[in-house]
């Protein structure tokens, strides 16, 4: 399947629905999809560029960054949630 689209003039501007943008999207995607062929395993680095770069171009870097992003906001709603939790 080769669903690569050229890059678009908006890829990298977040999405009104969600904020989210197409590269962060298809990171999702990816890791989706190599957690139910992977139960329980994370995925290579390399793997998921591998994986991204066959829907957009986008470099090592940014995928990398895109990784790091979520995993702080994902961090971050963790901590707000167990506040939350031991403030009841």
């Amino acid at each position: 399947m080769n669903g690569r689209l050229r890059p678009g003039p908006y890829d990298r501007l977040p999405d009104v629905r969600d904020g989210l943008t197409r590269i962060e999207r298809v990171v999702l995607f990816v890791m989706h999809q190599l957690e139910k062929e992977r139960p329980g395993k994370r995925a290579p680095i390399a793997q998921i560029y591998g994986r991204v770069s066959e829907y957009v171009d986008v470099s090592i870097d940014e995928v990398y960054a895109v990784i790091q992003r979520m995993a702080r906001a994902d961090e971050r709603q963790s901590a707000k949630v167990a506040k939350q939790s031991s403030a009841k």
